[in-house]
């Protein structure tokens, strides 16, 4: 079966990631499927490939078939497909949606094909992604028994590691990636906001923050989560974040204070449990950690 050839529906950046992943792993894609003929004649050409905009004849040609269109676009990509013949008996058809199980394919399902979720948590910010760009990384699965079985040795032949995730849990799932990942850009984002304000540009202030950065993961890493937190409500220093919370109140950075207060709060309860506040110091942080700014004076 993995010698079977592999469409992929959807030609963005994770259908371009998986493509190429495919075919640089010895994979033989099968046909490009897209609404656009463009962005699916582009990333037919680097897998050597074929193309179409009726996906539907794409997904014949193929044993395997990827839907890795934009999330809110697969239940209806999936259907048209089973109602123009695309989908046959025996045949495996797979989704990357980190949020939703393998549920929301039921229509490929009942054209007697093989469903099941293949999320791969990593982020794919741009669409030249390499094979040795995902080694070691982890992917989700859940689906029919035989989907999953065919996931597992996809993924291990990718190099990758396989968790199974409950459907029920898929949103609790996809919301801790999107803490791990998108909210570490909002929260990047925000310290560069506060560092403009020291007169750095947003590339300077990119360039300083990045070895906090890099240090801080190679600190949960090495120690875990919980035992990386360091700063002053680790310390229990709340003289300093006062002076935090005031000066951003005074200048008027109301959204990064109102993160940095819900975020404190958070490191609050690791650093209680890592023991290493005393009881009076937790109380005047929590004090702290829950002043209000008025921004209309």
């Amino acid at each position: 079966m993995l010698n079977s050839g592999i469409a992929i529906i959807g030609a963005g950046k994770v259908g371009n990631a998986l493509a190429r992943v495919f075919f640089e792993n010895g994979f033989k894609v099968a046909g490009i499927g897209s609404k656009t003929e463009t962005s699916a004649k582009e990333l037919a050409e680097r897998v050597r490939s074929i193309y179409s905009t009726d996906l539907s004849e794409i997904t014949k040609k193929a044993d395997i078939v990827f839907l890795t269109t934009t999330d809110n676009a697969i239940v209806n990509t999936c259907r048209q497909i089973a109602e123009n013949g695309g989908f046959r008996k025996n045949q495996f058809v797979f989704h990357t949606c980190g949020a939703m199980s393998a549920e929301v394919l039921k229509d490929a399902e009942e054209c007697g094909a093989y469903i099941a979720s293949f999320h791969p948590l990593h982020s794919f910010a741009h669409k030249d992604v390499t094979k040795e760009d995902l080694i070691n990384i982890y992917y989700a699965i859940d689906g029919s028994v035989e989907a999953v079985e065919l996931a597992k040795k996809i993924v291990e032949v990718l190099g990758g590691k396989t968790i199974f995730i409950d459907p029920e849990n898929r949103a609790l799932y996809h919301a801790a990636a999107c803490f791990a990942s998108n909210y570490t850009v909002a929260l990047a984002s925000a310290a560069s906001q506060i560092l403009s304000c020291c007169n750095l540009t947003s590339k300077e202030a990119t360039e300083a923050l990045l070895p906090l950065y890099k240090g801080t993961l190679e600190n949960i890493a090495k120690l875990g989560v919980d035992k990386a937190l360091t700063g002053p409500i680790s310390r229990g220093d709340n003289q300093t974040v006062l002076e935090h919370v005031n000066k951003m109140r005074e200048n008027n950075s109301y959204d990064e204070m109102k993160l940095y207060q819900s975020l404190g709060s958070y490191a609050l309860k690791i650093a209680e449990k890592n023991r290493t506040i005393t009881i009076e110091e937790k109380k005047e942080l929590e004090k702290t950690l829950k002043i209000e700014g008025d921004f209309n004076e």
